[in-house]
Formats: C-alpha cells, sequence, structure tokens
C-alpha cells in the first residue's frame, strides 16, 4: 500500500491517493490551524471516529483517512473485524439470542 500526498498550490488542500486511487481531501482550518479529513468514500464516524477529528499536521490527517479506508476495505472483503464490532450480528441473531433467555 502506498499512500500518496499531494498538496494544491493554495497550501490549505492536500489531496491524499492510495495506490494512485484518490481516497478524499484534507484542508486546513486557516482560524484553527486544524487538518479536517473529507473522505471522497462513504464512512460512518460512529465506526470511524477519526474520520472526524481534527489534526496538527496533514500528514497525520492523512494518514488517519488511509486508516479508515484500509478497515472499511477489509471489512467489505471479510477481514479481522473489532472486538466489540457489533455489526456482524444480524436481527436474527439477535432475537435468537433473546430467545433463549426466557
Amino acid at each position: 500500500m502506498k499512500i500518496s500526498f499531494k498538496d494544491l498550490p493554495c497550501k490549505l488542500t492536500t489531496r491524499i491517493y492510495i495506490d494512485d486511487l484518490f481516497i478524499g481531501e484534507v484542508r486546513k482550518d486557516i482560524w484553527t490551524s486544524k487538518w479536517s479529513i473529507h473522505a471522497d468514500f462513504k464512512a460512518s464516524t460512529v465506526y470511524y471516529p477519526e474520520l472526524a477529528e481534527s489534526y496538527a499536521t496533514s500528514y497525520k490527517a492523512g494518514k488517519a483517512m488511509a486508516g479508515a479506508y484500509n478497515k472499511k476495505n477489509s471489512r467489505k472483503r471479510g477481514g479481522a473485524r473489532d472486538e466489540y464490532d457489533l455489526t456482524e450480528f444480524g436481527l436474527n441473531d439477535i432475537l435468537s439470542f433473546l430467545k433463549l433467555e426466557k
């Protein structure tokens, strides 16, 4: 996996690529000097809270976005899930558990 950072001429936006695939931008807020993530892929900040945070450098923000992108893709491929990730349970699993409790 190769992560590329390409600064735009304004120096307030950096485009992030993984293996030459555009995954989003990180943008600097001129008032707080913090970098925020603007991903080009759909991901919930509930499961990927790093997407909603602010970072001190564009490098840290880009690495966080790349990490979220890789986690999301590994979940699609059936990779290892987080230890307490409840999204792997379907409604039938939950209902069958509740039936056993009676």
